[in-house]
């Protein structure tokens, strides 16, 4: 996959993410806060996916891409406990889980990879 692809992938999945945060249930404590706390990760998954594409030196964007996989990992987080506690339907939650799942390890992958190219 190419960084263009992966990148409105990334795009893709937030927006998804922003979606999900707007049709999570009313007037719970425990909602309430998975909402905010999606917005705040899906917006910033997005800004972090579209600053690898700006020209760095590789050892800064090995830093981004590490800073991208874990505003990933966080995003993953919420989803799993929307998921755990019964939020929304699995149809909708778990293919998202899935989709964000496959971005860390694609993120992970590209983080070894420069690595090794560059030690």
């Amino acid at each position: 996959m190419n960084p263009v692809e992966l990148k409105n992938r990334v795009q893709k999945l937030s927006y998804a993410g922003l979606k999900i945060a707007l049709v999570l249930p009313q007037k719970q404590a425990l909602s309430n806060l998975i909402r905010l706390e999606i917005i705040k990760m899906a917006s910033q998954m997005a800004i972090q996916a579209m600053g690898l594409y700006q020209g760095q030196l590789s050892h800064t964007f090995l830093d981004n891409l590490n800073e991208a996989k874990n505003q990933a990992n966080g995003f993953l987080y919420w989803l799993q406990l929307v998921q755990s506690e019964k939020m929304l339907d699995s149809k909708i939650i778990d293919p998202l889980i899935a989709e964000t799942e496959q971005i860390i390890q694609m993120y992970i992958k590209a983080f070894k990879t420069l690595k090794n190219k560059l030690d």
